[in-house]
């Protein structure tokens, strides 16, 4: 973990006044073997599980759509949320995205696919991000 924007980092906003941190991933152009062991070569690909464990007041976002989430409890007593991510298509290392952050969506559906902006709780309540949506 770091907190520049190379592989798996932290980073951090403020949301109603409060500080927050959020995990995000940068995996171009070589950093994904900073996160996982692979061959970090646009030309291997392979398909990717995704789980991630965090937070249960945290969302965990991913390149595929959610296909489970249940929780854990460690050994300290501690509940911890598991989402689940459906396999990705072949794809190169570098394309791996992963979220965690305390965020919320606004949606729509265009051709029958559902179209989702994931932003700060503060900026959707705001309407700031009914821009993207509409591009």
């Amino acid at each position: 973990f770091g907190d520049y924007p190379e592989g798996l980092f932290l980073s951090h906003y403020v949301d109603k006044e409060s500080n927050m941190t959020l995990v995000a991933t940068q995996m171009e152009p070589l950093w994904a073997r900073t996160v996982f062991p692979c061959f970090d070569e646009p030309a291997v690909k392979a398909t990717f599980d995704i789980r991630v464990v965090h937070l249960p007041n945290y969302v965990a976002l991913s390149n595929m759509p959610e296909v489970g989430v249940s929780i854990r409890e460690d050994e300290s007593g501690t509940n911890w949320t598991v989402t689940s991510f459906g396999t990705s298509p072949k794809m190169s290392t570098y394309l791996v995205a992963i979220l965690i952050a305390d965020f919320d969506y606004i949606n729509t559906t265009e051709n029958g696919k559902e179209i989702r902006v994931w932003a700060r709780k503060d900026a959707v309540k705001n309407g700031e991000a009914g821009y993207a949506l509409n591009i």
